[in-house]
């Protein structure tokens, strides 16, 4: 004798999936809803660019061109504006043109020059580096890209690398990051002492923080500088700069990074839902279906599940004693048998 099982556990499991199928949907719902993104776009994107830096090194007297093309990746035409910003770099940049028209799906190329002099002035600018962004906007929409134009002697006697030890450019306020400086001897095998200077500066060419050293070079040198980021200093782009001085040489390398907030990064959802009552009030419905889900589970497990296996152990309990009960019935009868 076997006792089929009820259709109550089918019937359980059944509304157990649809109660997770339509949670699911609806955090799936929630969570890409364009209310609840945290940053959220002035407006779409109308122009791409082909460069994120734009970094050259220049000697005394000397000048270069570089190319930067734009896209018009919307589906209108499109009007761009151009703008240098930095009080140096405005002398030190020039740019083919300030204002273009792009038809959608076109590109255009910008030609920037960089001039460590100004023949017409008989203005030279003197080695150091130099700090600035280039603005490039359509409507609402703009794009900036950092400069840093680095201009060393001509005859440079002693020159820098800098190798950032993160793989990450970012750096968290008020913590420190080390950075690893290499300097080449290019004059010689003696022994010599150079003065260095570092800076971090901002894209405004602000000094943030500045200080000098005196290092002994022989063939070549390395060693880590430790930069701490202020507690209140903004968030954006910086530029780590060291310039090495001997005599009238001047040798310069840089690095550029960003500063970001010590305050970890908050779920979208999470964060878009600080001062929006409708999407708190999503929020705790969707935590309320979740418990219910997790309740509801443990007492599936608690009470139905392990009720039906304890169910399903007393039957074929039953079950075994039948058959021990017909077995003993048959030898009973057999040894009655033989008696008579």
């Amino acid at each position: 004798m076997r006792l089929e099982k009820k259709g109550g556990l089918s019937k359980n499991i059944i509304l157990l999936s649809i109660i997770i199928i339509i949670s699911l949907i609806l955090i799936i719902f929630v969570f890409k809803s364009p209310l609840f993104q945290t940053e959220k776009e002035d407006s779409e994107a109308t122009f791409d660019i082909d460069q994120i830096l734009l970094k050259i090194l220049l000697r005394e007297r000397e000048f270069g061109i570089r190319e930067l093309r734009i896209m018009n990746i919307g589906e209108e035409r499109i009007d761009i504006n151009t703008k240098i910003e930095g009080e140096n770099i405005k002398d030190i940049l020039s740019i083919s043109k300030d204002r273009l028209s792009i038809n959608p799906g076109q590109t255009q190329i910008l030609y920037l020059n960089f001039s460590a002099f100004e023949l017409e002035e008989g203005k030279e600018y003197q080695p150091g580096i130099y700090i600035g962004k280039f603005v490039v906007s359509s409507g609402t929409y703009s794009k900036i890209i950092p400069i840093i134009v680095e201009i060393e002697t001509r005859n440079v006697l002693f020159d820098l690398n800098i190798n950032p030890t993160a793989r990450d450019k970012r750096i968290l306020q008020d913590t420190s990051t080390a950075i690893e400086v290499k300097i080449f001897n290019l004059q010689g095998i003696d022994p010599v002492n150079i003065d260095v200077e570092y800076y971090i500066k901002d894209l405004n060419d602000n000094t943030i923080i500045s200080e000098s050293e005196t290092v002994v070079v022989k063939t070549q040198t390395s060693f880590f500088k430790t930069i701490h980021i202020p507690k209140n200093l903004k968030i954006g782009d910086y530029a780590f700069i060291a310039i090495a001085k001997y005599g009238n040489s001047v040798g310069t390398g840089s690095y550029l990074f960003e500063v970001i907030d010590k305050k970890p990064e908050e779920i979208g959802f999470f964060k878009g839902c600080k001062n929006n009552p409708f999407c708190s009030l999503m929020l705790f419905f969707v935590v309320v279906i979740l418990f219910t889900i997790v309740l509801y589970g443990y007492l599936f497990y608690r009470y139905v599940y392990r009720g039906w296996k304890t169910a399903q152990r007393f039957i074929g309990y039953k079950e075994r004693k039948i058959k021990e009960d017909k077995k003993d019935k048959k030898a009973k009868e057999k040894f009655t048998t033989k008696l008579y």
